[in-house]
């Protein structure tokens, strides 16, 4: 067992009656409780953070009209079409030219 911190918690006394009910019933500890909830929200935490960092480099590239980027997806379905009925020609080749054309 690794080494734990003690940090005294006051609970409403609804909310500890829950805990204690759902630690019983999983033949667990509160404490196992909290430590895994308090877990979960720190990773929920920070792939919020990545998401909200993410958000803010994309506000960096250029807009493009919707009209323009439906153009674009409508050229890209075409090429995939293309080498999709062409068996000679792999994913690689595809991801190539969208590369190429900055589509990724």
């Amino acid at each position: 067992m690794s080494a734990t911190k003690s940090e005294t918690i006051y609970f409403d006394p609804a909310l500890h009656h829950a805990l204690l009910e759902r630690a019983t019933a999983a033949n667990t500890s509160i404490s196992d409780i909290v430590n895994e909830v308090v877990r979960q929200s720190l990773a929920d935490y920070e792939e919020e953070a990545e998401d909200l960092a993410d958000l803010e480099r994309r506000r960096a590239e250029p807009n493009i009209p919707l009209e323009d980027f439906l153009a674009e997806d409508e050229a890209d379905h075409a090429i995939f079409e293309q080498r999709r009925n062409d068996p000679t020609v792999g994913f690689e080749t595809f991801a190539d030219d969208m590369k190429r054309r900055g589509r990724i």
